[in-house]
């Protein structure tokens, strides 16, 4: 390994202090190997989901509008697959909030992913 370092050096900065010992800092390793095959179990289709999880609304600025506007909130553990929001609309949990502007469909996978389609309108 100590020739191979001095060989490697010399090779881009044309010279080797051969003479000077070695002090190896850091190690880096990649590695791989089988990867499992992943299934996940969906949750189903429920297209009425979408009323069901609204909350309320409240006022927003909405930056395209140059104006507030009453924007719709959801519940986003109480979506499921097939349903569909239209922007502006807000999406929270008690850990993350989606809020998504005008011309934006949000679709619910059946994997409870948010799908956001983006419109030129």
């Amino acid at each position: 390994m100590r020739e191979a370092f001095f060989a490697q050096y010399e090779a881009i900065y044309g010279y080797a202090h051969r003479h000077l010992g070695l002090e190896v800092m850091t190690l880096r390793l990649t590695a791989s190997g089988g990867v499992p095959e992943l299934k996940l179990a969906g949750v189903g289709e429920d297209a009425g989901s979408a009323e069901r999880a609204r909350k309320g609304s409240r006022p927003v600025f909405v930056a395209a509008w140059e104006r507030f506007a009453e924007v719709p909130v959801y519940d986003r553990y109480a979506l499921r697959g097939g349903a569909e929001l239209e922007g502006p609309c807000i999406i929270e949990e008690p850990d993350s909030t989606a809020v998504m502007g005008p011309n934006v469909t949000v679709r619910i996978d059946a994997y409870l992913n948010l799908v956001a389609t983006f419109h030129d309108r």
